[in-house]
C-alpha cells in the first residue's frame, strides 16, 4: 500500500506574484517579507467583521486627514485646497502599487473614495477652507476629534468584541500595511480585484494559521498575544 501524498498549497497562478509577495523591508515585522508583514496583519484581524469595521474606520480617517491638510493656507500653485484633499489618497495608491503592481486600480477606486469625501468635508462644514485652518477656533478641533475618536472605537470594538485580541499597535503596520490590507479586503468583499485580492489573501491568512509563524512573528513582537486570546476562549 503506497503512502498517500501529501497535500500542498499550490503556489500563485501568477508567477511573479510570489516574487513580488518576498519583497523585503526593515519597516515589515522582523524586517522579512511583504507575505509575512500581510500575515502579522492577518492574524489580528482575521474576523469579516472587523475588516468591514477598518474598512469604514480606515477610511473616515484617512479623509479626515485629507481635509485637514486641505484646509491649511499655501499659496503653491499646485497645492491647492483639491490637490492637498487627494496629496495622501495619491501617496498611498503609488506605495500600495510599488508593493504589488497589480493592486494599482483596487488602490485608486478606494483611495479615490477616501480623497472625494475628504473633498467634502474640506468644502463643507467645520473642515471647510473657508473658515481658515481650525475652523475658525474650536469648531475645526471639535470636529477632528469626535471623527478620530469614532474611528478609533470602531477598530477598538472590532479588536475587542470580534477578535479578543489587542490592536499590535505598530507604527508602520497601522499607517501603511493595515490600510493596504484594507484594499485587499474591500476588493474581496465586493468582489472586485481580478483575483489578486483573493490570492493574496488566502496567501497571508494561510501563513498567519501556522502555529510557526505565529510564534516567530507575532509572539515575538507583541507578548502575551495569544494569553489575551486563550483567556476568552
Amino acid at each position: 500500500m503506497s503512502p498517500s501524498a501529501p497535500t500542498t498549497r499550490p503556489p500563485p497562478t501568477d508567477p511573479t506574484l510570489l516574487g513580488t509577495l518576498s519583497k523585503r523591508s526593515p519597516n515589515f515585522v522582523n524586517a522579512s517579507t511583504l507575505l509575512s508583514e500581510l500575515a502579522f496583519v492577518s492574524w489580528f484581524h482575521s474576523s469579516s467583521h472587523n475588516q468591514r469595521l477598518h474598512i469604514l474606520s480606515v477610511g473616515f480617517g484617512l479623509a479626515l486627514l485629507s481635509a485637514s491638510l486641505a484646509s491649511i493656507p499655501i499659496s503653491i500653485p499646485m497645492f491647492t485646497s483639491l490637490g492637498m484633499t487627494f496629496l495622501i489618497p495619491s501617496l498611498y495608491v503609488v506605495y500600495f502599487t510599488y508593493l504589488i503592481p497589480r493592486t494599482f486600480h483596487l488602490s485608486v477606486v478606494y483611495m479615490g473614495v477616501v480623497g472625494c469625501l475628504g473633498l467634502v468635508l474640506s468644502s463643507n462644514g467645520p473642515f471647510s477652507s473657508r473658515s481658515g485652518y481650525g475652523g475658525g477656533g474650536w469648531t475645526w478641533t471639535i470636529a477632528t476629534l469626535s471623527v478620530a475618536i469614532l474611528s478609533f472605537v470602531m477598530q477598538g470594538t472590532g479588536h475587542v468584541v470580534f477578535e479578543a485580541k489587542r490592536p499590535a499597535f505598530r507604527l508602520f503596520e497601522a499607517g501603511v500595511t493595515a490600510p493596504f490590507a484594507t484594499v485587499l479586503w474591500t476588493a474581496r468583499l465586493v468582489g472586485a480585484g481580478g483575483g489578486v485580492a483573493d490570492e493574496v489573501l488566502e496567501l497571508a491568512e494561510g501563513l498567519a494559521r501556522d502555529p510557526v509563524f505565529v510564534r516567530e512573528f507575532v509572539v515575538k513582537n507583541v507578548p502575551g498575544a495569544l494569553d489575551e486570546q486563550r483567556k476568552v476562549e
